[in-house]
């Protein structure tokens, strides 16, 4: 018998053996090589490990495939305490990659310009010491146009003491062209700054719909806490605490939903306003103008105005709410 080494890279060969008088006597297609170890330590060394996830009907992939569903900011070059231009860019890189998730881990981000998150996206962090903080008058995160968006488990922190603009906005959705469908705001803590906790505005033939914003912290606004209104429609804003809002610009409610929407749920929130607020009709609630409308079992304390002002309506319910 006859033994022969031959050595092999990455790519897909063709086997033949032939006698001494070149007759075929075997073949056989598409043999793979093997990886070297510097291959598989190069950037592109996980493309060549195959992955296939547990369960039937599983599809195969690559480990490199399998690990670019979720990127964290930092694999872009953001960086704790770093410069706020730099970190503007690397977290908009993360989350225009085409990511269906983007990690925000511990640490303080300083962020000059909006962050433009992407459809079908999660952004999520670590808790309240994930943080996204202004170094300069602007909106923070934008949710303009998109959809099937979550984000959640992390602060924005607007700095107030220095950035004072009232349109600085934690998270935005301001709809002229295209609504945003289908956003969840969960679990996160929007604190200091100039313009709303979470705001939503849209136009007539833009709709945005099916809004969640639930169990979030929003302390110290110059506008509102919450707004959703503008041709928003299905809203449901649960479970919240909105304190000290309105400290900018006179008479912003603490939630404020309505005006040309439809179908919203304002339930079991805690709501309640600071003495330094601006203007005499500083609500905890205000519904204006909408139909198909709950507001049931919220706390309002403090108000400067009515706890839940009425502003038009149709078909609506409140039950169970208590004003201290």
């Amino acid at each position: 018998r006859g033994e022969a080494s031959v050595w092999l890279g990455t790519s897909l060969y063709k086997m033949a053996l032939y006698d001494s008088t070149n007759v075929l006597i075997w073949t056989v297609d598409n043999i793979g090589g093997f990886a070297t170890l510097a291959q598989l330590a190069a950037s592109g060394g996980s493309n060549l490990i195959g992955f296939l996830q547990a369960g039937t009907g599983a599809v195969a992939t690559t480990v490199q495939s399998k690990l670019r569903e979720s990127v964290s900011v930092l694999d872009f070059g953001a960086v704790s305490g770093g410069a706020a231009a730099a970190n503007t860019t690397a977290i908009n890189a993360a989350l225009s990659s085409g990511a269906k998730e983007v990690y925000i881990p511990s640490g303080t981000f300083l962020v000059s310009a909006p962050l433009i998150v992407a459809s079908n996206q999660v952004v999520y962090g670590n808790g309240s010491g994930s943080v996204i903080k202004l170094a300069a008058n602007t909106h923070v995160f934008s949710v303009t146009g998109v959809s099937n968006v979550t984000l959640k488990n992390f602060t924005i922190d607007g700095d107030r003491t220095t950035y004072t603009n009232n349109a600085n906005n934690g998270i935005y959705s301001l709809a002229s062209g295209s609504g945003s469908t289908n956003v969840e705001v969960s679990g996160m803590r929007l604190i200091n700054l100039g313009g709303a906790g979470v705001l939503f505005l849209a136009q007539t033939g833009s709709h945005s719909s099916n809004i969640r914003i639930i169990n979030n912290y929003i302390f110290n606004t110059g506008t509102h806490g919450i707004i959703c209104q503008d041709y928003v429609d299905d809203t449901l804003i649960a479970y919240n605490k909105v304190e000290n809002f309105g400290l900018l610009v006179a008479d912003r409610p603490g939630i404020t939903t309505g005006r040309s929407g439809s179908r919203h749920r304002v339930l079991g929130n805690y709501v309640k306003c600071s003495g330094s607020a601006l203007g005499a009709s500083v609500h905890g609630i205000s519904i204006d103008a909408t139909a198909a409308f709950v507001c049931n079992d919220n706390i309002l304390e403090n108000t400067i105005g009515f706890g839940i002002e009425i502003g038009g309506g149709t078909i609506g319910s409140v039950v169970g709410n208590t004003v201290i």
